[in-house]
């Protein structure tokens, strides 16, 4: 299964850790730190993922500077530790600063930044936004479908986003048609 797959790379990073050390001005210890991360995410240990999360951020910002594009996954998978630990605020603030740096450094079209989009709207939707979740779905397909086409997987994604959105704020009739898209 996939967790079982995330499991075993969860103990070959262990693994690279330990042959690693902790020490080093390579990229190599931050990546280590952010798969780690989301492996715990995915195992469903959210609270555990925030500390490889908050190094492998740390790491990265020495590395290449808080506001390089090269941060952005890095923002993004702190983001998501957040979001898998409970703290949306916290989860807001990266995928936040995700966009924010993607939007500046690669324009604000570009398909990198559906992924924070989506992030965000999964969060607002999460604490119960479901209008500003909705925003951010639309804008999310609105970039999948400028730029990658409107058959991309991300797409659908978008759909089913703004479909579950419209849904929660009790709006069925207009979501069902959304969904159709989605799944069509």
């Amino acid at each position: 299964s996939e967790l079982q797959r995330y499991t075993e790379a969860h103990r070959w990073l262990a693994i690279a850790r330990g042959a690693l050390g902790r020490e080093g001005d390579d990229e190599l210890p931050a990546e280590l730190s952010r798969v780690e991360a989301f492996a715990l995410a995915l195992e469903g240990r959210g609270k555990e993922s925030l500390r490889p999360a908050r190094e492998a951020l740390a790491m990265a910002a020495r590395l290449f500077g808080p506001q390089s594009v090269r941060i952005v996954r890095f923002e993004s998978t702190m983001g998501s530790a957040c979001r898998m630990a409970g703290d949306l605020a916290c989860a807001e603030e990266h995928h936040g600063r995700d966009l924010e740096l993607s939007s500046r450094l690669l324009g604000k079209t570009h398909p990198r930044l559906v992924s924070p989009l989506t992030n965000l709207g999964n969060a607002a939707h999460e604490g119960g936004r479901h209008a500003e979740a909705e925003v951010y779905y639309r804008r999310a397909l609105a970039v999948v479908e400028s730029t990658v086409g409107p058959n991309h997987p991300d797409a659908a994604l978008a759909q089913a986003g703004i479909a579950k959105a419209l849904g929660a704020q009790g709006n069925c009739a207009a979501a069902l048609p959304v969904l159709d898209r989605a799944i069509g």
